[in-house]
């Protein structure tokens, strides 16, 4: 988990009239990852799962990855362009406790890499990347109902942490706790007071089968801008690639900082209003 959030008392089901509204820049950069989920790329790149690895217990859950493009030349020296390495998705799984129940969390983080970026017409800057770690939380019947966005590195600063929701997930908190809290925009969020270093920042619809999400990454490649069920509607005008990355499960993590790690029983019980009937 990331650090800083602790384990607060779980959020109740009714506002206080205490509550008390979001500094302006807390406001103003919840509204912002709020806002980043209604963005349309113009042109992105696109990338799925290795067919070769459908042995692989975790294939149909494996995520696809749309990273935008600003120049729509596939062959340009931008951020998600130039002579990049092949994309190779790092994974890694454990069953944790949800209070009286476990549930199944996978963990997908892009392996980190160099890349040019062209800063005018002839200035290119070599930077490395390091994508952020996707936590998918599963159903019992083996759907992504929570995907937490974590930082890279153990040590990085992650600002809040942003997670989304499925909407049975998200419909549930609403029978059980009623409209979303003051300064929320989601039922499953806490109260913006005791845990304000948490957003939920979309819902994502349900599969009609078991399979990974839509990962929408920015053309940063460290932003991910939105999640989405395979069965929406595309985000992009057009698509200028269509590749294959590579699935890698992870039996040693040491290298990637610690962030492949689990707490068991998992805080989300502590810091989101979950319905105590999980789906």
């Amino acid at each position: 988990m990331a650090g800083g959030l602790g384990c607060a008392p779980r959020p109740g089901a009714a506002p206080t009239p205490s509550q008390t509204a979001p500094t302006p820049h807390a406001a103003g950069r919840f509204d912002q990852l709020y806002d980043r989920t209604t963005r349309r790329f113009v042109h992105a790149d696109f990338y799925k799962p290795d067919p070769s690895h459908e042995a692989d217990p975790l294939f149909p859950l494996a995520p696809l990855i749309v990273i935008e493009r600003t120049n729509s030349n596939p062959g340009a020296a931008d951020w998600s362009g130039g002579n990049l390495p092949p994309l190779v998705l790092h994974t890694a799984e454990a069953e944790i406790h949800f209070g009286p129940v476990l549930r199944r969390q996978i963990l997908f983080q892009r392996q980190p890499f160099l890349a040019q970026h062209r800063t005018n017409a002839s200035t290119t800057t070599e930077m490395l990347i390091r994508p952020p770690v996707v936590r998918f939380t599963l159903t019992e019947l083996g759907a992504p109902m929570i995907a937490e966005i974590l930082p890279a590195s153990s040590g990085e600063s992650a600002g809040p942490l942003v997670v989304f929701v499925s909407r049975t997930l998200e419909d549930a908190a609403r029978r059980q706790y009623g409209s979303p809290l003051p300064h929320r925009r989601y039922a499953c969020e806490p109260p913006i007071e005791s845990v304000p270093e948490i957003v939920v920042a979309g819902v994502f619809e349900d599969p009609p089968v078991v399979s990974g999400p839509y990962l929408y990454f920015a053309e940063d490649q460290q932003t991910l801008t939105k999640v989405i069920c395979r069965c929406s509607p595309s985000q992009v005008g057009d698509f200028t690639a269509n590749q294959y990355y590579q699935l890698s499960p992870l039996t040693n993590a040491a290298h990637l900082d610690g962030v492949f790690s689990f707490t068991d029983p998992s805080p989300l019980t502590e810091i989101l209003r979950l319905p105590d009937a999980l789906p």
